[in-house]
């Protein structure tokens, strides 16, 4: 019986499941030797084994395939948009999908890619991808948090007088980095 390679283990086991009592066995055409706890671990590829009596009668070769490891798929290649005011989720999007692969985003259920990728808040994402034999390989993103909205303006008004025909607003608080709108008109510093 032969136990293929898989994602983790790079070996195959062959095993003898007809009685080996009394028997030494060659594999590949090494020595003769009893058999041995657990089967023999081999690479990938063709091999033989043939069975010696104590009489020193060999049996017939008994051809033994082992299969090559199965490939881990290609890291999925991510890409988001980070959060903006208005919409405080990113799309996390994966832009190397291929057929035949499943994907579990932060360690969820395998499932086909989402049309249009995954809906996600802010913070570390990892998105993993599985193939049919069930070999994973995964790569992970960072959404920026947010942005918050600036604090309200706190300001200082000096109201028109009998000489001035205008007010003044002042706005008393920090102002570096932002631009302000008076009465819905265009942003500006």
């Amino acid at each position: 019986a032969v136990t293929d390679p898989t994602c983790t283990v790079a070996t195959g086991t062959i095993t003898i499941t007809s009685p080996t009592a009394g028997l030494t066995f060659s594999l590949d055409g090494a020595a003769y030797a009893a058999y041995p706890a657990g089967g023999y671990t081999v690479a990938a590829g063709a091999h033989t084994i043939t069975a010696q009596n104590v009489d020193g009668c060999i049996s017939a070769v008994a051809d033994a395939d082992v299969a090559a490891q199965p490939a881990a798929p290609v890291a999925p290649t991510l890409a988001a948009t980070d959060p903006t005011c208005a919409v405080p989720t990113a799309t996390l999007t994966v832009t190397n999908t291929a057929a035949g692969l499943t994907y579990s985003l932060d360690g969820g259920v395998f499932a086909p890619y989402p049309a249009g990728g995954y809906t996600v808040g802010s913070g570390l994402h990892t998105v993993t991808v599985q193939n049919a034999a069930g070999c994973q390989n995964s790569d992970d993103i960072t959404v920026a948090p947010a942005p918050g909205a600036p604090a309200v303006p706190v300001t200082q008004i000096v109201e028109p007088t009998c000489a001035v025909a205008t007010g003044t607003i002042t706005i008393t608080s920090p102002t570096a980095g932002l631009t302000f709108s008076f009465d819905g008109g265009a942003f500006a510093p």
